[in-house]
């Protein structure tokens, strides 16, 4: 099996400002920021889980990248969290 291709800050960001949108609206922002990637639903939901768990500052266990991490921590505006909507 072919490893996936890590994540960069363009398609992590469509992640951050994706509250509301349905998963297959994220899906397709993502294939246009990035055609040579599929994300999958579930790599989806594992960002957004961890962007969640960042925000109400549990344990993250490895579900977010080094550079995922660094951008939530040095962000420059509020964020609205993809899965609860709670700003922060």
């Amino acid at each position: 099996m072919a490893q996936e291709l890590r994540w960069n800050e363009s398609e992590f960001e469509i992640v951050m400002n994706s509250h509301g949108l349905p998963i297959e609206d994220v899906m397709q922002k993502l294939q246009r920021c990035r055609p040579e990637v599929a994300r999958s639903r579930d790599a989806i939901e594992i960002v957004t889980e961890g962007t969640h768990r960042f925000h109400m500052g549990k344990e993250n266990c490895g579900i977010l990248s080094r550079m995922m991490i660094n951008m939530l921590k040095e962000k420059q505006h509020p964020i609205r969290c993809p899965k609860c909507g709670i700003e922060f």
